[in-house]
């Protein structure tokens, strides 16, 4: 009697093959990928603004002090104040007026606002002195988001 083998599994030219059809894939995905992560941080950098925007109109109104924002774009940064100094003004000084916190605009290839000396004061009633923009562009200049200010109510909106 004999006895029948089952062949069973994979030849190495299958495998081969396989192989190179997964990298085709992963290698037309790749730029994608990148692109939707510039995308990715711009959202992100886009709301820790407009979050702390809104941060700064909600601490205005409850210490009842005017709290606004100074972006220094060629630094990439952006420093959150009480306006004590000279509040008529709508300016920030950093050695008169208080600092509460810096921080970093991130994975911004271009950022710029329409506000005088790119300052944003929120009053204590909650308005800002002006109505204005702030545009944020990705690293790879393919999106841009745009956050507007009503100085009216204070409204803050993200729009694309």
């Amino acid at each position: 009697m004999k006895l029948l083998r089952l062949k069973s599994g994979f030849t190495l030219i299958e495998l081969v093959i396989t192989a190179v059809v997964l990298g085709i894939i992963a290698a037309m995905a790749v730029p994608d990928f990148f692109r939707a992560m510039q995308k990715i941080k711009l959202n992100a950098a886009t709301r820790d603004i407009t979050s702390d925007l809104r941060w700064a109109r909600s601490k205005a109104i409850s210490s009842r002090t005017p709290v606004g924002l100074f972006f220094d774009f060629n630094n990439k940064s952006y420093c959150l104040f009480f306006d004590t100094d000279d509040p008529a003004n709508f300016q920030y000084d950093p050695a008169k007026d208080s600092t509460l916190q810096t921080k970093n605009l991130g994975d911004l290839a271009n950022a710029s606002s329409t506000f005088n000396n790119d300052c944003i004061v929120f009053k204590p009633d909650g308005t800002c002195y002006a109505s204005g923009t702030i545009t944020c562009v990705s690293t790879d200049s393919t999106w841009s988001k745009v956050v507007d200010i009503l100085a009216s109510t204070g409204r803050i909106k993200i729009t694309s």
